[in-house]
């Protein structure tokens, strides 16, 4: 029994086939990296938070979860509304790509992003994954950046302001 596993192993030619092997130079393809097309359920979702109603940000947090906003904030179409939607998520996952936004992105993607910072640092303090500690420093010094950068509009940097304090407890 074995000689037959063996044999099968040996010669099912999973080792040769193409699609496992890495291609170039190692990196992967562009079309890996790119988020999977949202599913209908999830359009739906995404449709309905895009005006921007509490209620429906909520549900699309709490259905998509902070990874899947930071993924799906790397669309143009959808970034307005994933950042939007970050505040609701009651987590510290989805500061880094806050504070980037609000350092880097135009002023009305940078005030979504700061307000929904201020949300997150408003919520009392949980436990929370020390995983996220990278994120959340990340975060702290890219929102510290646009809080000191007279070019950023003054309502991105009084609002990363209020962020970064209500985040001190955090080392921010």
């Amino acid at each position: 029994m074995l000689r037959f596993l063996l044999v099968f192993l040996c010669s099912c030619g999973g080792c040769q086939n193409p699609a496992t092997q890495p291609q170039g130079d190692g990196a992967p393809e562009a079309a890996v990296l790119a988020a999977a097309p949202l599913t209908p359920e999830e359009q739906k979702l995404w449709e309905s938070a895009k005006e921007g109603d509490e209620m429906e940000l909520a549900h699309l947090a709490n259905a998509v979860g902070p990874m899947g906003l930071s993924e799906r904030a790397s669309d143009p179409t959808l970034r307005p509304t994933a950042l939007a939607a970050m505040g609701y998520t009651r987590s510290l996952v989805g500061l880094a790509l806050l504070g980037e936004s609000a350092q880097k992105d135009p002023e009305p993607l940078a005030a979504a992003a700061v307000a929904s910072a201020e949300m997150l640092a408003a919520e009392p303090r949980r436990t929370w994954d020390p995983e996220d500690a990278i994120e959340v420093r990340q975060g702290c010094e890219s929102l510290k950046k646009a809080a000191a950068d007279a070019a950023r509009p003054k309502a991105v940097r009084d609002g990363a302001s209020r962020a970064v304090k209500m985040l001190a407890d955090l080392g921010c």
